[in-house]
């Protein structure tokens, strides 16, 4: 079965309306969002998706996100990963973090102590296909 993109937007919005994202540190799988930042500052941001129908069908970040200033190191984050909340929760997905201008590039941050992790508006991209 192949769902329409028309279909591929409700999935996405059932799905993401109301969800948080996280950080990892590791390799997320369908099953285990890997190891989700650890660090007294930091916490999963809410988001309000934008949808595009299409082939994928898309959910981006219409606002800017932005994630507090590490007092530590938080690692290597290479991933965004959905909840249904800020805390526990169930976990919905994930996203690599790529070059905006070559999505097939990863683009991988470390954040150190002083560095505010942020994602411009349309910058976080989730797909549906």
């Amino acid at each position: 079965m192949s769902f329409s993109n028309a279909a591929e937007e409700i999935a996405l919005r059932a799905v993401l309306d109301n969800s948080f994202v996280g950080l990892t540190t590791t390799t997320p799988t369908d099953t285990s969002p890997g190891t989700e930042v650890s660090a007294p500052e930091y916490s999963r941001r809410g988001w309000t998706p934008a949808y595009t129908q299409g082939a994928p069908s898309w959910a981006t970040n219409s606002t800017a996100i932005e994630y507090p200033s590490a007092t530590s190191s938080w690692g290597t984050v290479s991933y965004a990963v959905f909840f249904t909340a800020a805390v526990g929760g169930t976990y919905l997905g994930y996203a690599e973090l790529r070059d905006p201008n070559d999505s097939n590039t990863p683009l991988p941050k470390t954040v150190t102590s002083g560095d505010i992790l942020r994602f411009a508006a349309d910058a976080l991209m989730y797909a549906l296909d």
